[in-house]
């Protein structure tokens, strides 16, 4: 059953989930189908027109915007449970027909990954930092759920919300400051009684990585490069889970980026959407004369070759203004993923400041074939800079630690520029000469 209203923004449609209840959604725009999905924090729908996000995703996709269970327009029912959410998203991806990508953020994510298994409705699937406490990660401490449930009890319902954007969702002053002026702040004070439901639900949710092994939906995670190492530890888990899947991270962002980068998210997030399964369309510019790489004097390997010794070798960020892409896709395993120049660049100048000596050089000849060139290296340097925080460990500052490891990495070229960085390294070997795990010197 679907029902419809009519309104001046978008049309309000709803469906009614397996247990009876009425989810409402608003829909917008024309093109591929994109269901989006909040996360806690009581968000409804209207998260996602903070800064503009969903109006520019409609320009070029129909966006299905949830109200999930207890917000917004959407029923209710006295049971509560992951599973229940989870039966919402899938009446929704199911009323539209078409493949969807779905895309959740937070809690809205840990639901989007589990509806994933259950309906073959879903296409794509984009995951911003799913809530999902791995590792030895408590993303709620007990102590501060006894606080909230307390401040609840108590009546106050805004000093509640404020400890959960603080303390869980490892908000800045800021990012907060822009909830409590958005219009939608006092619709999400009335609805302070549902966080604990679903923190219970959090802490209930055992993720075990061996039920996603055959799922083969390409997903996209997004992570924040700032954000709480709970969130970025649980993304990296979650990607290491999915066959097919691959990390996008916001340099300089936290747990929101839609908010405070939303021209960078929505890029993302269509150029995800447009891929194929021949692989990604990333909207790159036609070609000219001047950077026509099917030119036959252009030579691939030479382009590689320079980038190589003055990016890698000489730790330099100004080459990457001339030599890549603008949206380069730039992925080594044990930092994520990058996209675009100027977290490129943040990228080798991060290096830089851990190993001011460091630097990489080839040991083979390139090989090339088409727009593919591959490369093997060898490198590193000491470790006479800040503190380094990785997922098995952190590096104090100024360690004093030599590393040296080989490599391979493998480009994309496209007209006549660096669209796309692979690599693979010996991170054991790296990781044991730090001392971060057993037997390095």
């Amino acid at each position: 059953m679907r029902a419809e209203r009519e309104t001046t923004e978008a049309r309000t449609d709803s469906v009614v989930s397996a247990d009876g209840t009425e989810i409402a959604y608003r829909t917008s725009g024309t093109g591929p189908p994109l269901v989006l999905v909040h996360g806690s924090g009581v968000s409804d729908h209207r998260r996602w027109e903070i800064a503009g996000v969903r109006p520019a995703l409609a320009e070029h996709a129909t966006v299905y915007a949830l109200d999930r269970r207890g917000r917004g327009e959407s029923g209710d029912s006295p049971e509560y449970s992951l599973e229940t959410e989870v039966a919402d998203v899938v009446a929704v991806v199911e009323s539209i027909g078409d493949p969807v990508t779905l895309l959740g953020h937070s809690y809205g994510a840990n639901i989007a990954l589990e509806a994933s298994l259950r309906t073959d409705g879903i296409g794509r699937l984009v995951l911003y930092e799913p809530g999902i406490a791995v590792g030895d990660h408590e993303l709620a401490s007990p102590e501060v759920v006894a606080e909230l449930n307390g401040l609840l009890e108590e009546g106050e319902n805004e000093a509640a919300l404020l400890l959960f954007c603080r303390e869980i969702a490892g908000l800045t002053p800021e990012e907060i400051d822009v909830f409590r002026t958005d219009p939608s702040w006092q619709d999400r004070v009335d609805g302070a009684h549902t966080l604990p439901r679903e923190e219970q639900a959090i802490a209930e949710y055992e993720f075990r990585p061996a039920r996603f092994a055959g799922t083969t939906t390409p997903t996209l995670l997004l992570s924040g490069g700032e954000s709480p190492r709970a969130y970025r530890d649980a993304t990296a888990a979650v990607h290491e889970a999915l066959p097919n899947s691959r990390i996008v991270t916001f340099e300089g962002h936290h747990h929101v980026a839609m908010q405070t980068a939303p021209e960078r998210f929505v890029e993302e997030v269509l150029a995800f959407v447009r891929e194929t399964d021949d692989g990604p369309d990333r909207g790159e510019k036609p070609m000219t004369s001047e950077t026509n790489d099917t030119d036959p004097q252009f030579d691939p390997k030479e382009l590689v070759s320079r980038w190589f010794a003055e990016f890698w070798g000489e730790l330099n960020p100004e080459v990457v203004d001339e030599l890549a892409a603008e949206e380069i896709l730039f992925h080594y395993p044990l930092v994520g993923e990058v996209r675009g120049r100027e977290g490129v660049k943040q990228r080798i100048v991060g290096f830089a400041e851990l190993f001011p000596d460091g630097g990489f050089e080839l040991t083979d000849e390139l090989i090339a074939e088409g727009e593919w060139v591959v490369a093997r290296w060898v490198g590193g340097g000491t470790h006479t800079g800040p503190a380094w925080e990785l997922s098995v460990g952190t590096v104090p500052a100024n360690s004093g630690k030599t590393v040296r490891y080989t490599g391979t990495t493998v480009y994309r070229v496209r007209e006549g520029r660096i669209a796309e960085e692979h690599g693979q390294a010996d991170y054991v070997a790296a990781l044991q000469q730090l001392g971060l795990i057993p037997g390095g010197a």
